[in-house]
């Protein structure tokens, strides 16, 4: 079975705040909490999120949490920049060196220029940097052209 339950407060014009739970039952439970904030004004947003899911897959003590935060700002009609960190990290079971997601554990940084010229086309240069959690990786970075096409 699954159950879950969200609740979303907006306290203040522009304020946004957002709890959400599950949990999934088979052999083993798994849990995910998360939690949300946000701010919005005509030509700024900011938001931060925490999520924590214990047992994994439904598979005991495979348990991990991250956060993120995120920002745009529109600079005019046509142009606005935005910015997203995340960390993601997992925990160390029975006594291993590393811990378990230790290959998907890390820091994501995103940041870039989103230029609309017409209605419906959306072009984003941006970089994009992944700093990996584990000794002697080395961190990944790259540039990239995103599109949007709404017809």
């Amino acid at each position: 079975y699954k159950a879950c339950f969200g609740l979303t407060l907006k306290p203040v014009k522009g304020l946004i705040v957002r709890g959400y739970y599950d949990l999934m039952k088979d052999s083993v439970a798994q849990s995910t909490i998360s939690a949300f904030i946000g701010y919005t004004t005509k030509k700024l947003s900011v938001g931060a999120e925490y999520n924590l899911q214990e047992n994994h897959n439904m598979i005991k003590d495979r348990n991990y949490s991250g956060f993120s935060v995120y920002s745009s700002y529109q600079i005019s009609n046509k142009f606005e920049v935005f910015g997203r960190y995340d960390n993601l990290s997992s925990v160390k079971i029975d006594g291993a060196d590393e811990d378990w997601n230790i290959a998907e554990d890390g820091q994501i940084i995103i940041a870039g220029l989103e230029f609309a010229p017409v209605k419906g086309l959306k072009i984003a240069p941006n970089f994009q940097g992944w700093q990996p959690a584990e000794s002697g990786k080395s961190f990944v970075y790259g540039a990239y052209l995103n599109f949007e096409i709404k017809l």
